[in-house]
């Protein structure tokens, strides 16, 4: 193997470990998201056990309102299937598809300028965007990095067949456009008229209108990608209806807002995301990096910056003139313009050293690794104090439940029977609960209003939908976090007194085990008195509530003797 490319291979397993880590960091830690990341969830999770691939199913109804094709939810059941219904299984087919197109920026960056710094700086402008790392894009189980991913592969591809003539990358890249289609409908096309623009400018590229691959390959590939609307129309009469009155009217023009929503905001909205928040290092780099590869001596680096600037900014301007704009529409513009920032960054490299003549290789890799640091330390300062590294949901109560039905089993492994009550929307609580019930476990969902009786276990996050209880009724709390989780019992007034005191003497085992701190401390008290783990908590959980003077000696030897502590 040549030393060159041992080298080009060292470079891009650094960049893909240099990218893995705001990637994958905490990737299953953060219970699922609301939008739109539990219906697929869910979706993918009633695929798997219906064994219905081509319907796609919400609480066991063909789902209606999203109305995307399968792609994205037959990769998330295939990672379902090898890794469990995981937050972490549900968002590996996003964080792979943002992975892949660092890896095919680096390698066509390679291949095409044959340089791998463009690419390798590309890899880490992507990845140190918050708009594509953050929400609903590449750490979330929704449909934006898979589609961003084909997007790029299609535009760069074809992008190689103008610059080649190579009926290979024409075919790859209608292969890429079908697989756009099967991934998020017309969404798929948003970068079309870019490629057209750019292919009708040029007059070069103008002898590719008379050859007809140009329109039987594309061609193929639109029928790869909506084969699935007409086999979906067969299995479910109506759905091609509700697609043309969803995601292209209705998205497009505002109508049947009662369908889609009322997301209609600002043309510059976008923009306006990006500097205050998405992109806000990077944006006035964009100027510079357009400038710069347009004055370019090398054609090479001259045609591929006009060629993303065109693509991405018309790709911009038509999801700007659309009526309904949600903040992550715009995922599929940042693996464009990162790699024209990362031509426009590696131009100033090169136009350095050919000023400066340093015959040192390794002086030449410090001054490389400086430049690095001195221009990425900012946004990654910014990536980590993002929401990306949080654990656990803390602000949204209706995203409590994943977290809290999970502490409620761990500290009651034989509660089987669980009330829910919750009104409204939450496919959150959908998938969380047909998980457990798929364990065996009896979970039911009820409204606020719903009528609990005598010994029913109840579990609420949001605390307004609180069922009121009938006379002589009244909720003893078993466990409870944070003053906004609650798993309590119904229990008669009169009988309160009688399990009050074990109640108490509970809830202080179960707040030392949701204390890590805590936990670890009672480990190392464990291993030192050669006792079992769980007997040395309830011993310090006891002691605890003798020493506040929460319980008197006959209820501390009372405790003792029903949990066996002496």
């Amino acid at each position: 193997m040549k030393k060159e490319k041992i080298y080009s291979i060292l470079i891009l397993i650094i960049l893909i470990v240099l990218c893995s880590y705001p990637l994958f960091i905490n990737l299953g830690s953060l219970s699922l998201r609301m939008w739109d990341e539990s219906r697929n969830a869910t979706n993918a999770f009633e695929m798997l056990h219906g064994h219905n691939f081509i319907v796609t199913h919400y609480d066991g109804q063909p789902d209606m309102v999203n109305t995307k094709p399968p792609l994205l939810i037959w990769c998330i059941a295939l990672s379902m299937k090898l890794f469990g219904p995981t937050a972490f299984a549900i968002r590996l087919p996003s964080v792979s598809s943002a992975l892949l197109i660092v890896i095919v920026s680096f390698l066509f960056s390679k291949k095409y300028l044959k340089s791998i710094l463009p690419g390798f700086l590309a890899g880490i402008v992507l990845c140190t965007s918050l708009g594509f790392i953050e929400y609903h894009v590449a750490r979330n189980g929704d449909f934006d990095a898979m589609l961003s991913m084909w997007i790029f592969l299609y535009s760069i591809f074809f992008f190689l067949y103008l610059e080649t003539g190579s009926s290979k990358n024409l075919q790859l890249a209608s292969l890429f456009i079908g697989l756009a289609i099967l991934t998020k409908g017309i969404a798929a096309c948003m970068a079309l008229p870019g490629l057209l623009l750019f292919l009708l400018i040029n007059k070069k590229y103008w002898s590719f209108l008379k050859k007809g691959a140009l329109y039987i390959y594309p061609l193929i590939g639109f029928l790869i990608g909506l084969s699935y609307f007409i086999v979906r129309e067969i299995y479910n009469p109506g759905f091609i209806n509700v697609i043309i009155e969803n995601d292209i009217v209705g998205r497009y023009s505002g109508q049947y807002l009662d369908v889609i929503g009322n997301h209609e905001a600002s043309f510059w909205v976008y923009l306006q995301l990006m500097n205050d928040h998405d992109f806000s290092f990077w944006l006035p780099v964009i100027p510079f990096a357009i400038v710069i590869t347009l004055m370019s001596k090398n054609y090479l680096i001259k045609r591929l910056g006009l060629f993303l600037t065109i693509v991405s900014f018309t790709f911009l301007l038509v999801i700007s003139s659309s009526y309904s704009k949600l903040s992550w529409y715009d995922a599929p513009f940042y693996p464009f313009v990162a790699l024209l920032i990362g031509l426009g960054l590696a131009e100033v490299c090169f136009i350095f050293n050919s000023r400066f003549t340093i015959k040192s290789n390794l002086l030449k890799f410090v001054m490389l690794i400086a430049f690095c640091i001195s221009i990425f330390i900012i946004p990654v300062q910014k990536l980590f104090a993002s929401p990306i590294i949080a654990k656990k949901e803390t602000y949204c109560p209706a995203l409590f439940y994943g977290d809290f039905i999970n502490s409620v089993y761990t500290a009651f492994p034989e509660q089987k029977t669980l009330i829910i009550a919750s009104d409204g929307y939450n496919p959150h609580l959908i998938f969380y609960s047909k998980v457990h019930q798929d364990k065996g476990r009896d979970i039911k969902l009820v409204s606020s209003g719903y009528n609990l009786q005598k010994n029913d276990s109840l579990l609420i996050c949001e605390t307004a939908m609180c069922p009121i209880l009938g006379s002589g009724l009244m909720y003893d709390t078993l466990l409870e976090e944070d003053n906004t989780k609650y798993f309590m019992r119904v229990i008669s007034i009169s009988d309160y007194a009688k399990v009050k005191k074990s109640h108490l003497f509970l809830s202080k085992v179960n707040e030392i085990k949701n204390n890590p701190e805590w936990l670890t401390i009672m480990k190392e008290k464990a291993l030192k008195n050669k006792i079992d783990f769980e007997k040395q908590i309830m011993l310090d959980a006891l002691w605890l509530l003798r020493d506040m003077k929460k319980i008197t000696p006959q209820e501390h030897d009372s405790i003792t003797i029903k949990y066996s502590l002496n």
